[in-house]
């Protein structure tokens, strides 16, 4: 009988669908269980109020992992928006993080194997990306500051390296189309020019399409000449450039045109040079 009594004098469950038992009789939720699945919206000055409350606190290590376990899985598959991350950017401006830390996100990382389409993301995201000055200096000197050298075994290695690797064309085309939009100005003009007076004769090839000897020409014909035409500014390239180019080419039997940007200014004259370089 007891026991019967016992069982009817047992605490309602929680309201909320938790599944527990609320602590009194009279109780319909457990603490804070009322407020689940109601969007609360608190005041600026509330807001504002709770932060300065919780300034300078630091959960303890057992709180942290609580909150991390209760997390996971939460956000997964989840796009923050722009001001979300734009607030979080800030926020974190400035913030260095401890060493342990650095040591603990580095550690965590070793041996991890990204997906091919993590890379293409991060490829197609840091494309046309150019680092300041300002920055490069600052990662110089804290590598300097950190004793980082390598020594001169390594460079004379990863410079043999480096010069196999750029000979292969896949490879400086990868490097090149991370660094410059193709074509560019000056060869979009050219080619509509080229392709003007002799239609489907000449090919494109300055997107890293066509090698000779490591070097990248800007067009090529198509059409049974071993002719190539080389589109370029005197900001970027000298004077020995017009000597240099059309000799290395030479190498492989092929003959070259070099074409100035000031020579756009007079389109009768520049039409002249590449009539008289393809028909000669």
């Amino acid at each position: 009988m007891a026991k019967i009594l016992k069982l009817k004098r047992r605490n309602p469950l929680c309201q909320c669908g938790c599944g527990n038992r609320v602590r009194l009789f009279v109780h319909s939720y457990l603490t804070g269980h009322n407020r689940r699945g109601v969007k609360i919206i608190f005041s600026e000055e509330t807001k504002r109020k709770m932060s300065l409350a919780h300034k300078g606190k630091k959960p303890s290590v057992e709180h942290r992992k609580k909150l991390s376990i209760s997390m996971m899985g939460k956000n997964k598959g989840k796009k923050a928006s722009l001001e979300t991350r734009k607030k979080l950017s800030i926020a974190h401006m400035g913030i260095k993080q401890s060493k342990e830390t650095c040591k603990k996100r580095s550690d965590a990382l070793k041996g991890r194997i990204f997906t091919e389409e993590w890379k293409r993301k991060i490829s197609e995201g840091q494309k046309g990306k150019v680092i300041p000055v300002e920055q490069r200096i600052k990662i110089s000197k804290t590598l300097i500051a950190k004793g980082y050298r390598h020594s001169e075994e390594w460079k004379r290695q990863h410079s043999l390296k480096m010069k196999s690797l750029y000979k292969k064309g896949h490879f400086y085309k990868r490097i090149c189309l991370g660094r410059v939009k193709k074509p560019n100005y000056l060869e979009k003009r050219f080619q509509d020019l080229i392709d003007y007076i002799y239609p489907g004769e000449w090919k494109y090839t300055g997107n890293f399409d066509f090698w000779l000897g490591g070097k990248n020409p800007d067009f090529m014909n198509v059409n049974g000449q071993k002719k190539l035409i080389e589109v370029c500014g005197r900001r970027w390239h000298g004077p020995e450039y017009e000597v240099e180019r059309p000799k290395h080419f030479k190498k492989y039997g092929f003959d070259t045109l070099i074409v100035w940007a000031e020579e756009f200014k007079d389109l009768d004259k520049l039409i002249s040079k590449v009539k008289g370089f393809c028909d000669g």
